[in-house]
């Protein structure tokens, strides 16, 4: 029996633009046409059945997550769980080490077991290809409009991360970030850093690495040879590192403490995340933290409001919560 991702990949479109066909909502004509005719080639049948099941007897949520190798994603998911546990929910974690393949199987999966619904972070686009009738919150990144987003202010947390280092009397600005084509989290956080720098006239500069999907060992030569070039060229200089993520700010801190240089007086380090280790752990990384609770708490009240009926907000909800510095070793004090 013919599914929907048959007629997407028979009509040379995405799930979701099916979806929109199927539930009667604007698909392009020549779309809406190739839509027609895949379905007649396929005798495809909707199952309507499926969602009326979804909605009234499933108790089970799928998380797809990047990695739970980091402090913020492994808070991220214990508050998530929590958060569903409470609403009675109970949670199936999946782990795509960011492969889009791998997602693209956990949605069709969770379509397939019928569950209740589905919290994504994926830094592809993934909704494009999930039912729009299914109840699903993305974290982070959205860019079809069929489902709500709950997302840190990552533009402001740059800027809150240059006005740090500016109180810190730092005179030259560095933002360590990769290709950031397809990551608009990532993007916002270094034009924040770069925008408050510019706006107040402060020396800065970006240095692209390369992702953390080509390998730690190709990252981390990348990263010694910018920081050496870096301590080099502004070796006059108070200098101040802001890392798009704690992940690059760790290995950047760890990399100067092999060469020797002191952190934080002579180069001070802030990181975006502010995950923790364990609930009462002191931070090492000073860094931009996002509201991890708050995301979950958001994230989960949202789709429980879509599984029990009450659908999506229209326009469809784009919650944007506010970030905090959070102190560490890795800059001065503050007088």
């Amino acid at each position: 029996m013919s599914n929907m991702n048959d007629v997407a990949k028979e009509a040379g479109v995405s799930r979701g633009t099916v979806s929109n066909y199927l539930n009667n909502r604007p698909v392009r004509s020549d779309s809406k046409a190739s839509i027609e005719r895949a379905i007649a080639k396929l005798n495809y049948v909707r199952n309507t059945a499926a969602r009326d099941l979804r909605a009234s007897k499933s108790t089970f949520v799928v998380l797809i997550i990047p990695t739970v190798w980091t402090p913020f994603f492994a808070e991220l998911t214990y508050w998530i769980q929590k958060n569903l546990e409470g609403q009675g929910y109970k949670m199936i974690l999946c782990i795509s080490n960011s492969e889009f393949d791998h997602e693209r199987e956990y949605v069709t999966m969770a379509e397939e077991q019928r569950v209740a619904g589905i919290i994504t972070i994926s830094y592809s686009d993934l909704t494009q290809h999930v039912d729009a009738e299914m109840p699903l919150v993305a974290i982070e990144k959205e860019k079809t409009g069929l489902f709500p987003l709950v997302t840190s202010d990552n533009y402001a947390g740059g800027q809150l991360a240059a006005e740090a280092f500016r109180e810190r009397d730092v005179t030259q600005y560095i933002c360590l970030g990769f290709d950031l084509d397809s990551m608009g989290a990532m993007l916002s956080r270094q034009t924040g850093f770069t925008d408050f720098c510019n706006e107040q006239h402060l020396s800065n500069k970006v240095y692209e690495l390369p992702s953390s999907k080509q390998g730690r060992d190709v990252l981390k030569r990348a990263m010694m040879a910018t920081l050496q070039e870096i301590i080099t060229d502004f070796s006059d200089q108070k200098i101040g590192i802001f890392a798009i993520s704690d992940a690059y700010a760790k290995m950047a801190l760890t990399l100067l403490q092999e060469m020797k240089i002191d952190v934080p007086n002579k180069v001070q380090i802030i990181g975006f995340d502010g995950g923790k280790s364990s609930q009462n752990a002191l931070p090492e990384l000073s860094s931009i933290r996002q509201p991890v609770e708050l995301i979950a708490q958001t994230a989960t009240d949202n789709l429980n409001q879509q599984i029990r009926g009450e659908g999506k907000r229209h326009p469809v909800s784009r919650d944007i919560l506010p970030v905090s510095f959070t102190e560490g070793m890795t800059t001065v004090k503050t007088k």
